[in-house]
């Protein structure tokens, strides 16, 4: 079924550094259940399988890095 092969579904998000001396830290879970849904739907929408992902908020991840040191990542509970 193709039920199956879905992620599970967003329940929350987070944001990591990307600092490599932080990257060992737990992603600072948030709130925004609109956030992650809208990642969910982005994800969905690119019928991504995999738990990695090359857009944040619809810009692509390298260029997001460019301005920000800040990424968003899922966080399945």
């Amino acid at each position: 079924m193709l039920n199956d092969q879905r992620p599970p579904p967003v329940t929350s998000a987070g944001r990591r550094c990307l600092f490599p001396a932080d990257r060992q830290q737990p992603a600072t879970p948030d709130d925004n259940l609109e956030l992650a849904m809208e990642i969910e739907r982005e994800l969905l929408a690119r019928k991504r399988n995999q738990w990695s992902f090359d857009f944040v908020n619809g810009t692509l991840v390298d260029e997001e890095l460019s301005n920000s040191n800040w990424q968003w990542e899922i966080i399945v509970v």
